[in-house]
Protein backbone atom coordinates (compact mmCIF):
# COMPACT_ATOMS: atom_id res chain seq x y z
CA UNK A 1 0.00 0.00 0.00
CA UNK A 2 1.36 3.44 -0.97
CA UNK A 3 1.86 5.86 1.89
CA UNK A 4 1.41 9.58 1.24
CA UNK A 5 3.71 12.18 2.77
CA UNK A 6 3.59 15.97 2.40
CA UNK A 7 6.72 18.03 3.13
CA UNK A 8 6.14 21.79 3.28
CA UNK A 9 9.32 23.86 2.99
CA UNK A 10 12.27 23.30 0.67
CA UNK A 11 15.09 24.52 2.88
CA UNK A 12 17.50 22.64 5.12
CA UNK A 13 14.90 20.88 7.29
CA UNK A 14 12.60 19.80 4.47
CA UNK A 15 15.53 18.58 2.39
CA UNK A 16 17.04 16.56 5.23
CA UNK A 17 13.66 15.00 6.04
CA UNK A 18 13.54 13.83 2.43
CA UNK A 19 17.12 12.55 2.68
CA UNK A 20 16.50 10.53 5.83
CA UNK A 21 13.29 9.05 4.45
CA UNK A 22 15.14 7.77 1.41
CA UNK A 23 17.83 6.24 3.63
CA UNK A 24 15.28 3.99 5.31
CA UNK A 25 15.00 0.46 4.00
CA UNK A 26 11.89 -1.70 4.07
CA UNK A 27 9.42 1.14 3.62
CA UNK A 28 6.26 0.69 1.55
CA UNK A 29 6.09 2.74 -1.68
CA UNK A 30 5.98 6.43 -0.78
CA UNK A 31 4.18 9.20 -2.66
CA UNK A 32 5.87 12.40 -1.46
CA UNK A 33 4.67 15.90 -2.28
CA UNK A 34 7.56 18.31 -1.61
CA UNK A 35 6.32 21.93 -1.51
CA UNK A 36 8.37 25.08 -1.93
CA UNK A 37 6.40 27.96 -3.42
CA UNK A 38 9.60 29.76 -4.50
CA UNK A 39 11.02 26.72 -6.27
CA UNK A 40 14.06 26.67 -3.99
CA UNK A 41 13.93 22.95 -3.21
CA UNK A 42 17.20 21.91 -1.66
CA UNK A 43 18.28 25.45 -0.81
CA UNK A 44 15.46 27.38 0.82
CA UNK A 45 15.81 31.10 1.50
CA UNK A 46 19.09 30.98 3.41
CA UNK A 47 21.19 29.15 0.82
CA UNK A 48 19.70 30.38 -2.45
CA UNK A 49 21.49 33.74 -2.37
CA UNK A 50 23.33 34.51 -5.64
CA UNK A 51 26.02 36.54 -3.85
CA UNK A 52 29.27 34.85 -2.77
CA UNK A 53 29.71 37.68 -0.25
CA UNK A 54 26.94 36.08 1.83
CA UNK A 55 29.01 33.72 3.97
CA UNK A 56 28.12 30.99 6.41
CA UNK A 57 28.22 32.30 9.95
CA UNK A 58 29.88 29.10 11.18
CA UNK A 59 33.19 27.63 9.94
CA UNK A 60 32.96 24.64 7.60
CA UNK A 61 34.04 22.25 10.34
CA UNK A 62 30.79 22.91 12.21
CA UNK A 63 28.41 22.75 9.24
CA UNK A 64 27.89 19.04 8.60
CA UNK A 65 24.26 18.23 7.82
CA UNK A 66 24.76 14.79 9.39
CA UNK A 67 25.22 14.89 13.19
CA UNK A 68 26.96 11.50 13.25
CA UNK A 69 29.52 12.60 10.64
CA UNK A 70 30.95 15.89 11.88
CA UNK A 71 33.36 16.26 8.95
CA UNK A 72 30.85 15.43 6.21
CA UNK A 73 30.63 18.94 4.76
CA UNK A 74 34.41 19.35 4.75
CA UNK A 75 34.83 16.01 2.99
CA UNK A 76 32.15 16.95 0.46
CA UNK A 77 34.08 20.16 -0.32
CA UNK A 78 36.99 17.99 -1.38
CA UNK A 79 40.74 18.04 -1.12
CA UNK A 80 42.18 21.24 0.28
CA UNK A 81 38.99 22.26 2.09
CA UNK A 82 39.65 24.31 5.20
CA UNK A 83 37.50 23.42 8.27
CA UNK A 84 38.17 26.90 9.68
CA UNK A 85 36.98 28.78 6.59
CA UNK A 86 33.62 30.55 6.28
CA UNK A 87 32.39 29.34 2.89
CA UNK A 88 29.74 31.10 0.77
CA UNK A 89 26.17 30.19 1.61
CA UNK A 90 25.58 29.41 -2.06
CA UNK A 91 28.22 26.66 -1.72
CA UNK A 92 26.28 25.22 1.20
CA UNK A 93 23.20 25.39 -1.02
CA UNK A 94 25.04 23.17 -3.50
CA UNK A 95 25.79 20.81 -0.62
CA UNK A 96 22.12 20.57 0.35
CA UNK A 97 21.10 20.19 -3.28
CA UNK A 98 23.42 17.18 -3.40
CA UNK A 99 21.27 15.53 -0.70
CA UNK A 100 18.11 16.26 -2.67
CA UNK A 101 19.52 14.89 -5.93
CA UNK A 102 20.66 11.79 -4.08
CA UNK A 103 17.19 11.36 -2.58
CA UNK A 104 15.52 11.71 -6.00
CA UNK A 105 17.85 9.07 -7.45
CA UNK A 106 17.23 6.66 -4.55
CA UNK A 107 13.48 7.14 -4.88
CA UNK A 108 13.56 5.75 -8.41
CA UNK A 109 15.45 2.62 -7.36
CA UNK A 110 13.20 1.96 -4.34
CA UNK A 111 9.80 2.47 -5.90
CA UNK A 112 9.04 5.86 -4.35
CA UNK A 113 7.57 8.86 -6.15
CA UNK A 114 8.63 12.42 -5.27
CA UNK A 115 6.84 15.45 -6.71
CA UNK A 116 8.57 18.84 -6.47
CA UNK A 117 5.75 21.37 -6.24
CA UNK A 118 6.30 25.10 -6.67
CA UNK A 119 2.94 26.36 -5.46
CA UNK A 120 2.03 27.26 -1.89
CA UNK A 121 0.69 24.44 0.24
CA UNK A 122 -3.11 24.87 0.52
CA UNK A 123 -3.51 25.25 4.27
CA UNK A 124 -7.29 25.58 3.93
CA UNK A 125 -7.68 22.30 2.02
CA UNK A 126 -8.19 20.21 5.14
CA UNK A 127 -6.12 17.29 6.33
CA UNK A 128 -6.20 13.73 5.07
CA UNK A 129 -5.95 11.19 7.89
CA UNK A 130 -4.06 8.81 5.60
CA UNK A 131 -1.30 11.36 4.93
CA UNK A 132 1.72 12.28 7.03
CA UNK A 133 2.49 16.02 7.06
CA UNK A 134 5.90 17.57 7.78
CA UNK A 135 5.89 21.34 8.22
CA UNK A 136 9.46 22.59 7.76
CA UNK A 137 8.71 26.20 6.88
CA UNK A 138 11.27 27.73 9.21
CA UNK A 139 10.55 31.15 10.59
CA UNK A 140 7.82 33.31 9.17
CA UNK A 141 8.16 36.75 7.61
CA UNK A 142 9.14 39.52 10.05
CA UNK A 143 6.35 41.69 11.37
CA UNK A 144 6.25 45.41 10.75
CA UNK A 145 6.48 47.37 14.01
CA UNK A 146 3.94 50.03 14.83
CA UNK A 147 1.01 48.20 13.27
CA UNK A 148 0.13 47.39 9.69
CA UNK A 149 2.03 48.99 6.82
CA UNK A 150 0.33 49.78 3.53
CA UNK A 151 1.55 48.15 0.32
CA UNK A 152 4.46 50.21 -0.96
CA UNK A 153 7.35 49.21 -3.25
CA UNK A 154 9.73 51.20 -1.02
CA UNK A 155 8.93 48.99 1.98
CA UNK A 156 10.74 45.67 1.68
CA UNK A 157 9.20 43.13 4.04
CA UNK A 158 12.42 41.12 4.42
CA UNK A 159 16.02 41.31 3.16
CA UNK A 160 15.71 38.45 0.65
CA UNK A 161 13.95 39.26 -2.59
CA UNK A 162 12.87 42.64 -3.84
CA UNK A 163 15.17 45.55 -4.53
CA UNK A 164 15.67 49.08 -3.33
CA UNK A 165 14.51 51.77 -5.80
CA UNK A 166 17.43 52.99 -7.92
CA UNK A 167 16.72 56.59 -6.93
CA UNK A 168 17.17 55.89 -3.20
CA UNK A 169 19.80 58.02 -1.47
CA UNK A 170 19.08 56.84 2.06
CA UNK A 171 18.04 53.30 2.97
CA UNK A 172 16.75 52.57 6.45
CA UNK A 173 17.24 49.05 7.80
CA UNK A 174 15.19 47.93 10.77
CA UNK A 175 17.44 45.79 12.94
CA UNK A 176 21.18 45.26 13.44
CA UNK A 177 21.38 41.46 13.42
CA UNK A 178 22.65 39.00 10.83
CA UNK A 179 19.71 39.66 8.49
CA UNK A 180 20.63 43.35 8.50
CA UNK A 181 24.22 42.37 7.71
CA UNK A 182 22.93 40.39 4.70
CA UNK A 183 20.93 43.39 3.51
CA UNK A 184 23.99 45.66 3.81
CA UNK A 185 26.20 43.19 1.91
CA UNK A 186 23.57 42.99 -0.84
CA UNK A 187 23.39 46.77 -1.13
CA UNK A 188 27.17 46.95 -1.23
CA UNK A 189 27.40 44.20 -3.87
CA UNK A 190 24.83 45.85 -6.13
CA UNK A 191 26.75 49.15 -6.11
CA UNK A 192 24.54 51.19 -3.79
CA UNK A 193 26.54 54.28 -2.74
CA UNK A 194 23.98 56.11 -0.61
CA UNK A 195 23.57 56.34 3.14
CA UNK A 196 22.42 53.33 5.20
CA UNK A 197 20.84 53.92 8.62
CA UNK A 198 20.19 50.89 10.83
CA UNK A 199 17.79 51.14 13.77
CA UNK A 200 17.52 48.74 16.71
CA UNK A 201 16.65 48.95 20.38
CA UNK A 202 20.18 48.26 21.60
CA UNK A 203 22.14 49.44 18.58
CA UNK A 204 24.36 46.36 18.94
CA UNK A 205 25.90 44.45 16.04
CA UNK A 206 26.84 40.75 16.03
CA UNK A 207 30.32 40.10 17.37
CA UNK A 208 32.92 38.83 14.92
CA UNK A 209 34.26 35.30 15.06
CA UNK A 210 37.88 35.41 16.10
CA UNK A 211 40.74 33.52 17.71
CA UNK A 212 40.26 31.77 21.05
CA UNK A 213 43.34 33.23 22.68
CA UNK A 214 43.17 31.41 26.04
CA UNK A 215 41.73 28.04 27.13
CA UNK A 216 39.06 29.96 29.09
CA UNK A 217 38.21 32.39 26.28
CA UNK A 218 34.47 33.08 26.09
CA UNK A 219 34.33 31.85 22.48
CA UNK A 220 35.15 28.30 23.64
CA UNK A 221 32.13 28.29 25.93
CA UNK A 222 29.74 29.69 23.33
CA UNK A 223 30.94 27.20 20.71
CA UNK A 224 30.65 24.28 23.14
CA UNK A 225 26.93 25.04 23.56
CA UNK A 226 26.24 24.76 19.83
CA UNK A 227 25.44 21.00 19.75
CA UNK A 228 23.14 21.35 22.77
CA UNK A 229 21.46 24.76 22.32
CA UNK A 230 18.36 23.48 20.46
CA UNK A 231 17.70 20.81 23.08
CA UNK A 232 18.12 23.33 25.90
CA UNK A 233 15.91 25.86 24.09
CA UNK A 234 13.06 23.37 23.65
CA UNK A 235 13.06 22.61 27.37
CA UNK A 236 12.49 26.24 28.33
CA UNK A 237 8.90 27.39 29.10
CA UNK A 238 7.31 29.65 26.47
CA UNK A 239 7.44 32.63 28.82
CA UNK A 240 11.19 32.27 29.31
CA UNK A 241 11.77 31.87 25.57
CA UNK A 242 9.74 34.98 24.79
CA UNK A 243 11.70 36.90 27.44
CA UNK A 244 14.98 35.74 25.92
CA UNK A 245 13.92 36.72 22.40
CA UNK A 246 12.92 40.17 23.56
CA UNK A 247 15.46 41.01 26.27
CA UNK A 248 18.62 38.93 26.22
CA UNK A 249 20.28 41.05 23.55
CA UNK A 250 23.87 40.31 24.52
CA UNK A 251 23.33 36.58 24.02
CA UNK A 252 22.22 37.26 20.45
CA UNK A 253 25.30 39.27 19.53
CA UNK A 254 27.78 36.73 20.86
CA UNK A 255 25.90 33.59 19.82
CA UNK A 256 25.09 34.68 16.24
CA UNK A 257 28.45 36.03 15.08
CA UNK A 258 29.82 37.38 11.81
CA UNK A 259 32.70 35.89 9.82
CA UNK A 260 35.81 38.08 10.26
CA UNK A 261 35.83 39.22 6.60
CA UNK A 262 32.18 40.28 6.83
CA UNK A 263 32.88 42.15 10.07
CA UNK A 264 35.73 43.96 8.28
CA UNK A 265 33.33 45.14 5.56
CA UNK A 266 30.85 46.42 8.15
CA UNK A 267 33.62 48.25 10.05
CA UNK A 268 34.88 49.89 6.85
CA UNK A 269 31.38 51.10 5.95
CA UNK A 270 30.91 52.51 9.44
CA UNK A 271 34.28 54.26 9.31
CA UNK A 272 33.45 55.87 5.97
CA UNK A 273 30.17 57.18 7.37
CA UNK A 274 28.04 55.33 4.83
CA UNK A 275 26.68 52.99 7.50
CA UNK A 276 25.17 54.56 10.61
CA UNK A 277 23.50 53.05 13.66
CA UNK A 278 20.62 54.53 15.64
CA UNK A 279 19.24 53.24 18.93
CA UNK A 280 15.52 53.38 19.50
CA UNK A 281 12.17 51.60 19.56
CA UNK A 282 9.92 52.15 16.57
CA UNK A 283 6.51 53.67 17.19
CA UNK A 284 5.22 54.03 13.63
CA UNK A 285 6.14 54.01 9.96
CA UNK A 286 4.66 56.80 7.84
CA UNK A 287 4.92 56.74 4.06
CA UNK A 288 4.44 59.89 2.00
CA UNK A 289 5.05 60.40 -1.73
CA UNK A 290 8.49 61.89 -1.05
CA UNK A 291 9.86 60.06 1.98
CA UNK A 292 9.30 57.29 4.47
CA UNK A 293 9.49 58.43 8.06
CA UNK A 294 10.33 56.14 10.98
CA UNK A 295 8.87 57.60 14.17
CA UNK A 296 10.67 56.48 17.34
CA UNK A 297 9.08 56.19 20.76
CA UNK A 298 11.58 58.77 22.01
CA UNK A 299 9.82 61.36 19.85
CA UNK A 300 12.60 61.56 17.27
CA UNK A 301 12.17 60.48 13.67
CA UNK A 302 14.37 59.30 10.79
CA UNK A 303 13.48 59.80 7.12
CA UNK A 304 14.65 57.74 4.18
CA UNK A 305 13.80 56.65 0.64
CA UNK A 306 13.35 52.92 1.32
CA UNK A 307 13.04 50.59 4.32
CA UNK A 308 14.17 46.99 4.68
CA UNK A 309 12.62 45.00 7.52
CA UNK A 310 15.37 42.93 9.20
CA UNK A 311 13.85 42.79 12.67
CA UNK A 312 13.75 39.00 12.71
CA UNK A 313 10.99 37.13 14.40
CA UNK A 314 10.50 38.70 17.80
CA UNK A 315 7.58 37.22 19.71
CA UNK A 316 7.34 34.16 17.48
CA UNK A 317 8.69 30.93 18.92
CA UNK A 318 11.33 29.37 16.70
CA UNK A 319 10.57 25.69 16.46
CA UNK A 320 12.26 22.86 14.57
CA UNK A 321 10.50 21.07 11.75
CA UNK A 322 7.46 19.28 13.14
CA UNK A 323 5.61 16.27 11.78
CA UNK A 324 1.86 15.91 12.13
CA UNK A 325 -0.22 12.85 11.42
Amino acid sequence: MTRKIVIVGGGFCGTMVLHHLMQQGGLPPLDIAFYDDHGRHGRGVAYSTPYPEHLLNVPAGGMSALPDHADHFVKWLGQGADPARFYPRMTYGDYLHHFMDEALALAKTRGHHIRLLTEAFPLDAGRNEDTFYVFATGTSQPRWPGGAVAEDARLLAHPYGGSVPSSAKCVIILGTGLSAVDAILTLNKTGYMGRIVCISRGGLWPVSHGPKTQPWHWRWYIDSLRPHSNKLWRKLPDGVRNFCLRRVTFWNVIRHRMPPEVAATIRAMKKSGQLQTRRGSIAAIKASPDKIEIALKSGKSIAGDAVINCLGFIGQNKQPATALR
